[in-house]
């Protein structure tokens, strides 16, 4: 498996995931414009109310956020962090 930091929803062929509520709504407007075209999508995104497509890298943060910064907030030491980070995503917290 590989992150994709910036994708709202990734498409493996068989499998399609997203990155929370707002990017499911994007992912299956994906399915709608893959199997019935882009206007297909855009009729069911106005009727929804959303933008018929969103790139991803949506989310824009005011300040640096470090590794020091998540270990202290999960109340764990900085390489039990780094450990049990690459062990969920397979790949580093840098």
């Amino acid at each position: 498996m590989t992150v994709q930091p910036a994708g709202l929803y990734v498409d493996h062929g068989d499998v399609l995931t997203s990155a929370g509520t707002a990017s499911a709504i994007d992912a299956c407007l994906h399915i709608v414009r893959s199997q019935l075209g882009s206007a297909a999508a855009a009729t069911v995104a106005r009727s929804l109310v959303v933008a018929p497509h969103r790139d991803g890298d949506q989310a824009h943060l005011d300040h640096e956020l470090t590794v020091d910064d998540l270990a202290a907030h999960a109340r764990m030491s900085r390489r039990n962090c780094t450990h049990r980070f690459a062990a969920a995503t397979g790949t580093t917290a840098s």
